[in-house]
């Protein structure tokens, strides 16, 4: 059985494009405008800076990890090299676990954006949103399954309509509010805003989740051209892309509508489209599927090869890295989709409401957790590469990174609300689990990382 992808199968755009995908500036806007106008206010501006800073730090950081070794497993092949093999599965379980929640959240919102987009543009049709979400994950399977060429190219489709809805909406936004005179750039003033750190600190978790999927591109690192510098730029580009456009969007919605009336609102983002773009607003309720569909394929077709690397180097089983004919992780990609699936289909039978935005921050958390880690296993990583360690680059900054990344983990571990305790208690009880698999798990073999 052939345990090898199909190497230069893409080209830097096509990683670049597919690691902008996964993040999905659309669908980030569409779920959390309206909390980070609750918790961050004003000061959300400042904190979408910040986390697009410590992003942008992780993303250099994660081509230093993929300039060295670039490969599948990415980070669990990192922890692999600097912890060995128990560390590692552990590592391993906490991404397909993050995986699986992400999956959850995101298949659950592309129902809803569907069934809103065949609403505004007037059809009859009103289909369960359970029916249209599985109609796109079926799609998406297919299309990981043919190859990750083809993958890529309807990554670069759907991440094309994104970004020029987004345009769309910057422009006209920025042209309205001049002309309404509510360009009243003192409000973003951090002398006027009270709390201001207080707000940052309390948004950061939120916010954070608007940049995840800059990592998408070490995963794919194998079937690139020149991977060995195409991760980093990948990660920077998305990084810098998503964050210009997070901050001009939100802009616009804090200066449109009060912050009260946008935290209330369960889609700001659409609300205000619909009076900024009557005629066009079709195309902002489009433009949420197309980024949520995006985000789901990059997605599930970066995080399935995670856990083939796994499985191939038997961090996990090893039947995670079968491929198909196509040279495609098919056990691993039916590994995550299958779950996924389970958990969306839940939260649709048990009415929760919230379903999105608490999957999504339960699966954000994990990979939280392991970014922190690689960030303080850096200079470990250094040391067992052979090469000197710099005080500033290989061990300062990285340490900061990882004590930064501390204050969203335990905002969102603090015991307050209902979804924050049901958080505890899942996080609490999965790594429980996942310590005890990686203490009793044997592999027959052990292979070496390729």
């Amino acid at each position: 059985m052939s345990t090898s992808l199909r190497p230069g199968a893409l080209t830097h755009t096509d990683t670049a494009s597919s690691t902008l995908a996964n993040i999905g500036p659309a669908f980030s806007i569409y779920v959390t405008i309206g909390a980070m106008a609750e918790l961050g206010g004003y000061a959300s501006v400042y904190t979408i800076i910040l986390a697009g800073a410590v992003s942008l730090v992780l993303s250099g950081l994660l081509g230093s990890y993929a300039n060295r070794l670039p490969v599948a497993g990415s980070y669990v092949q990192y922890v692999y090299q600097c912890l060995g093999q128990r560390f590692s599965t552990f590592a391993a379980l906490m991404i397909f676990a993050g995986t699986v929640f992400e999956f959850g959240a995101v298949s659950s919102a592309i129902g809803r954006f569907t069934a809103a987009a065949i609403a505004a543009t007037g059809l009859p049709v009103q289909i369960p949103y359970p029916i249209l979400s599985a109609m796109m994950i079926a799609l998406v399977i297919f299309l990981v399954r043919r190859g990750v060429k083809l993958a890529a190219r309807w990554t670069i489709a759907a991440l094309a309509f994104e970004i020029a809805a987004l345009t769309v909406f910057i422009v006209f936004g920025f042209i309205h509010a001049r002309d309404a005179h509510a360009l009243v750039w003192s409000r973003l003033n951090p002398a006027h805003i009270p709390h201001l750190w207080t707000a940052i600190a309390a948004s950061f978790p939120v916010v954070f989740f608007l940049f995840m999927g800059w990592d998408n591109s070490a995963s794919l690192a194998e079937e690139t051209v020149e991977a060995r510098h195409a991760v980093r730029k990948s990660a920077v580009a998305g990084t810098i892309l998503s964050g210009i456009l997070y901050l001009l969007t939100t802009v616009i919605v804090l200066m449109l509508q009060s912050l009260r009336t946008t935290a209330s609102q369960a889609f700001p983002f659409a609300n205000i489209s619909e009076h900024l773009l009557v005629g066009l607003v079709v195309l902002i309720f489009i433009s949420s599927v197309t980024s949520t569909f995006g985000a789901l394929l990059a997605m599930v077709n970066a995080r399935s090869r995670i856990l083939f690397g796994s499985g191939r180097s038997r961090v996990l089983p090893a039947r995670l890295s079968e491929l198909s004919n196509a040279r495609t992780p098919t056990t691993s990609l039916y590994a995550l989709a299958v779950p996924g699936s389970i958990i969306m289909l839940g939260g649709y039978f048990l009415h929760l409401q919230q379903i999105v935005g608490l999957l999504a921050g339960v699966g954000t958390l994990y990979f939280m957790m392991i970014y922190a880690l690689t960030a303080f296993l850096f200079p470990l990583f250094i040391k067992k590469c052979r090469e000197p360690i710099q005080p500033v680059r290989h061990v300062a900054i990285p340490y900061v990174v990882g004590l930064v990344l501390m204050v969203p983990m335990y905002a969102t571990l603090v015991p307050g609300p209902v979804p924050s305790l049901v958080t505890v208690v899942i996080v609490l009880t999965s790594l429980a689990l996942f310590a005890a698999f990686a203490l009793v798990w044997r592999p027959a073999e052990i292979a070496e990382t390729p």
